[in-house]
């Protein structure tokens, strides 16, 4: 039960900021690490290493190492991935130990299929809200995209396991027909049957509204992989194909051109989203390539990627479609790419070898799990699902199965069973050294948020009174850092709110922080720092005219008219990305400029 209802997490709000879920997610892993630590005391059967194992233990020992070779650790980051650990390590006891529990999960992880797709269907007709303003289904996501990622992981799970056992439907619900014939597993089996199905139809109604193109095709994938690992299936249109050649031919092409037709359609519906999507892959293989051995470090992606984004636009001229679509992305949209960017080669590597050799184990051992990892693994390369808990906490779900799928048939050998002892023992020392200040971080974030109040009414001596008490906690949160260093700059606190803002950009790729840094040079008199700082900003996404605006007004205060010029001319060339009063009174201000210097 405790196993079941830590995957309810996923039901949880799913915020950008640590909150009930996380509270959730870390008293749900102590809860079943206790169930692992009484299971290896009374009835630990079958446990033994493999080759997943192996490698996840690889992985995040690569791990640790990636986040301290920078010097300074991204702690969320770290904490969180030492909760995974005992977590996984619980559940690969337990699955060992407990044959019928894989089935059971199956059965949970499909009836949040279920509540998730029913949200989705409330909100599609407007009885409950979204958690997007601009997006009327989203479930318990902040964005349609990782809900419709969601779903593509049950769904493909559920249609593995229909797909697997639909051939025993009539024997095994006829015997429902005799009261005599009807067995608990029977019942059982009925049960998770019908669930998958309803998970399977419930889904299917809402799935189409998510318009996430990443599930869409991850979705697929899973589906041509069930097909291809069934014979009943395939096998007819096989044979078809021999009998008649020059026809099945013909039909093959036919479906190639209409799946290359889909996957067009797929990338027009939002040509502009895809193309920024190629844009960030770009920017995230140039991070990994300028730091191989052990990345940027988990966490300082975005900081990273603002610095290549810069960088790439500043030498030499790019296209205008690459200059409309650049931003700021929170995320990689590449799970791979992302993990190479934040622990190097070495960590995609053993990331690849991770997830090949959980996929092997699934599909050699006939799981229907083996299609939810696929639609998993097909979607993280287009979106960013390692990033948000639920589908973190479905990974290890996921792994824990896989690596369980090896375990022997015999008994536990005494040596074994101390083996696991160890593990687990390890794994309390773990959990115990992490829970606490991971939910430290929470109350804490929650403390920020009710604080942050201040700061959205610009009352910013408040502010300067609550935020150093909680530095050494949010000290890795780079929205906490931003509110915190602009709030010393509006103060007058230049030089404070310089350090401030200066950690701020190894975090995020805002170009906020960089205008924020001009100001405060220029505040100070450092006018050639604050131009740089200003340009860092413009071109880390060349598409957003502010810093060339605070880059002509300074030039013109300072009475520089050749730059005041050069740049008030470009803010009033500039179309807009997307217009605005803002836009609009920076290039009429800038049009003044113009006409004062004369030009």
């Amino acid at each position: 039960m405790l196993v079941g209802a830590m995957c309810l997490v996923g039901l949880v709000n799913t915020a950008s900021e640590p909150g009930d879920q996380n509270v959730w997610f870390a008293y749900s892993v102590l809860a079943v690490l206790g169930c692992a630590a009484v299971t290896w005391m009374f009835n630990v059967r079958r446990v033994r290493p493999g080759g997943v194992d192996l490698i996840a233990a690889a992985m995040f020992g690569w791990y640790v190492i990636a986040c301290f070779a920078g010097g300074a650790v991204v702690w969320e980051k770290l904490l969180e991935v030492c909760l995974f650990v005992p977590l996984y390590v619980s559940l690969r006891v337990l699955l060992s130990s407990h044959r019928n529990l894989g089935g059971w999960l199956l059965v949970v992880l499909c009836v949040c299929g279920i509540v998730e797709a029913t949200m989705g269907i409330e909100q599609a007709f407007g009885a409950r809200h979204s958690g997007h303003s601009l997006f009327n289904v989203t479930g318990t996501f902040f964005n349609p995209g990782p809900y419709g990622g969601y779903l593509a992981i049950i769904v493909s799970i559920a249609l593995g396991y229909i797909a697997q056992r639909y051939t025993d439907a009539d024997r095994m619900f006829g015997g429902f027909r005799n009261i005599r014939d009807i067995r608990l597993r029977r019942v059982l089996w009925a049960l998770a049957f019908c669930v998958a199905a309803c998970a399977v139809i419930a889904i299917v109604i809402i799935f189409p509204a998510t318009m996430s193109r990443a599930a869409f095709i991850a979705v697929g994938a899973a589906v041509i992989a069930i097909v291809l690992g069934d014979g009943r299936i395939y096998g007819p249109v096989v044979d078809y194909v021999r009998r008649h050649g020059k026809k099945g031919i013909a039909i093959g092409i036919v479906t190639l051109l209409v799946v290359c037709g889909g996957l067009y359609g797929i990338y027009a519906m939002k040509k502009d989203s895809a193309d920024g999507r190629l844009l960030m892959w770009k920017m995230a293989v140039g991070v990994m390539v300028d730091n191989p051995a052990t990345g940027v470090g988990p966490g300082y992606f975005r900081g990273a990627y603002g610095d290549e984004q810069a960088e790439y636009f500043s030498t030499g001229d790019r296209s205008d479609t690459e200059i409309h679509v650049a931003g700021s992305p929170e995320y990689g949209f590449n799970e791979y790419l992302q993990i190479g960017a934040e622990t190097g080669i070495p960590g995609l590597v053993l990331f690849v070898f991770l997830a090949v050799a959980a996929l092997w184990r699934l599909f050699r051992g006939r799981s229907p799990y083996a299609f939810g990892l696929l639609a998993l693994l097909v979607f993280a390369f287009f979106s960013y699902p390692f990033s948000l808990l639920p589908m973190k906490m479905l990974f290890v779900v996921l792994l824990a199965v896989a690596g369980s799928l090896l375990s022997s048939r015999r008994g536990a050998t005494v040596v074994q069973r101390l083996v696991a002892g160890a593990v687990i023992a390890g794994s309390v020392g773990m959990a115990a050294w992490a829970a606490k200040p991971y939910l430290d971080r929470v109350e804490a974030t929650r403390e920020w948020q009710a604080t942050s109040r201040w700061y959205s009414m610009e009352m910013y001596s408040y502010v300067l009174e609550d935020y150093p008490a909680m530095m050494p906690i949010m000290g890795d949160n780079a929205t906490f850092l931003f509110e915190y260093g602009r709030s010393l700059h509006m103060e007058g606190r230049y030089a404070e709110s310089l350090e401030i803002m200066n950690r701020a950009t190894r975090l995020s790729n805002d170009p906020m922080n960089w205008n924020v840094i001009g100001n405060n040079y220029k505040a100070l008199g450092e006018y050639d720092l604050a131009a740089e700082a200003y340009l860092k900003a413009y071109y880390t996404v060349p598409n957003r005219m502010y810093p060339l605006y605070l880059l002509g007004k300074m030039y013109s205060e300072i009475g520089d008219r050749e730059q005041a010029a050069h740049y008030a001319r470009q803010v009033v060339e500039m179309i807009p990305k997307v217009p605005s009063p803002a836009t609009a009174d920076m290039q009429r201000e800038m049009q003044e400029v113009l006409n004062n210097l004369e030009f």
